[in-house]
């Protein structure tokens, strides 16, 4: 187990280098492009992303983890898989192209329209990275998927940005990613191209089909979760509100997808292990899951205070419904990696229906955050279901699994105890600092006196840095030397 925790941390390590390295300059990306173009420009790109995010789900979703769930990759399977995500891709951007009308309509965001026609482009090259992403993957090579990650995200924001500061329209928005997910798809399957060698064989593609199948219909019950509330917004407060929307999932949801997304390519190959047997489960994946949740959740309560002073230095005048977005979104981003870690799990060991009714649950609760929205023209109940919904869904896994003696309840419990009440007090000393100038001006003793407290704080915090649980269960597992 340690030396599979050692390469599993290796491998994320990696992925998760190459995502901090993108986020870092997203930021500047996002702070320079949302200083050239309006609320109202980037809520149409965010209308267009979010429809052609959910043909390219159709499209990709389970290719990368049928792959990563292979015993042996074999060539001939591998090349039928190749030809299939040709086809698909043609077919994704055909439709995009056909329907870009009738999701504006539907939206009620018409600029949205040809905005989503380029995007068309990146559904067709989106099945071919998914598949060349797993098969980098599943063969260990995460350095060179790292490389090829950041350089390509790289060159797609600097010649977005190029292409914003002539038109500065919305459509501009959509250069960085076409430009990076097409030569992302391009290098990926370049550098794999010796597994692709074999003659197509129809056998096994219509059993990776079938198991890809299975969890798109996962994947359009979580994309539908997520984003009706979104729906609800748009049709509610029109492109101005989604554009806030937008940006505010740039400083929270994307950095944390990007851990997410590293954190379970890594693990997904080694939950394979747990197919045959539960005993290695049971052992490890209370304390993975507590891991998880201790190294986000804390990081993510001191963003939801930091980030909405840092809104306006970031993206300048003009953005000040970001803030009010943020706390719950940085919330959910944080806590939503933890809950995806045991989804990946239940993936590979094709609980099929323990996954559709968990995500179900939190459909349901984001459509009635949706039509209180609606009702009462807030954005309140949205933010509040997206939490809630993925709270529910998370403890209905948890409660399977514990049924199924794969999880340790109680341990894990214990885990996400310790993290909220670590995370409580990082919020508040955090609240404390970011409001020192008001304090300073208005009352400066009782600022004093916080500053005491937080010192107090910060020194007992210090002295039992090494009796936090999470370094536990990093020595515990070897991740890092004792």
């Amino acid at each position: 187990m340690t030396s599979t925790a050692r390469a599993t941390a290796l491998g994320a390590a990696w992925n998760y280098g190459a995502q901090v390295a993108t986020v870092i300059v997203q930021l500047g990306y996002a702070a320079v492009s949302s200083r050239l173009l309006g609320a109202h420009a980037f809520g149409q790109y965010s209308v267009a992303l979010t429809v052609a995010s959910f043909v390219t789900l159709l499209a990709t979703a389970g290719l990368p983890q049928a792959v990563s769930r292979m015993p042996v990759m074999e060539p001939a399977r591998l090349s039928a898989l190749l030809c299939y995500a040709v086809v698909i891709g043609l077919i994704a951007g055909g439709f995009v192209l056909a329907t870009a009308g009738l999701w504006a309509s539907v939206w009620q965001v018409p600029g949205s329209q040809s905005v989503l026609r380029w995007l068309a482009i990146s559904s067709f090259f989106a099945p071919m990275l998914a598949l060349g992403t797993g098969v980098l993957l599943r063969s260990g090579q995460f350095r060179r998927l790292a490389v090829v990650t950041f350089s390509s995200n790289v060159t797609g924001m600097a010649i977005g940005l190029l292409t914003i500061a002539v038109p500065r329209t919305s459509a501009a928005l959509v250069a960085s990613p076409i430009v990076a997910q097409s030569s992302s798809a391009v290098a990926a399957v370049v550098i794999s191209r010796a597994s692709f060698k074999g003659r197509p064989r129809r056998g096994d593609l219509f059993h990776d089909i079938f198991y890809s199948f299975r969890l798109t219909v996962a994947s359009l019950l979580s994309f539908a979760g997520g984003n009706f509330g979104k729906l609800a917004l748009s049709r509610s407060f029109g492109a101005v509100l989604v554009g806030h929307w937008n940006r505010a999932e740039v400083l929270t949801t994307v950095p944390f997808y990007q851990v997410q997304n590293a954190l379970v390519q890594a693990l997904y190959p080694e939950f394979r292990h747990d197919m045959a047997s539960r005993d290695r489960a049971q052992r490890v994946w209370a304390d993975l899951l507590g891991l998880v949740f201790w190294l986000c959740v804390p990081l993510a309560s001191v963003l939801a205070v930091v980030l909405p002073v840092a809104v306006p230095l970031l993206f300048g005048a003009g953005w000040s419904g970001v803030g009010s977005l943020i706390p719950v979104l940085a919330l959910y981003a944080g806590v939503q990696i933890t809950v995806f870690v045991l989804v990946s799990a239940l993936e590979v060991l094709a609980k099929f229906r323990w996954i559709w009714s968990g995500h179900a649950v939190a459909l349901l609760v984001n459509v009635a955050g949706g039509l209180l929205a609606i009702r009462h023209h807030t954005v309140a109940p949205v933010l509040v279901a997206l939490l809630v919904g993925s709270l529910l869904m998370h403890g209905f896994h948890v409660a399977l699994c514990h049924r199924a003696g794969l999880i340790q309840v109680r341990v894990l419990l214990g885990h996400y105890l310790g993290a909220v009440v670590f995370s409580a007090g990082l919020a508040a000393m955090a609240l404390v600092l970011v409001n020192v100038p008001a304090l300073a001006v208005g009352h400066p003793a009782a600022l004093g006196v916080l500053l005491c407290v937080v010192a107090a704080a910060l020194f007992i915090m210090m002295k039992s840095l090494a009796k936090l649980p999470v370094l536990r269960l990093v020595k515990k597992y070897r991740v890092i030397s004792r």
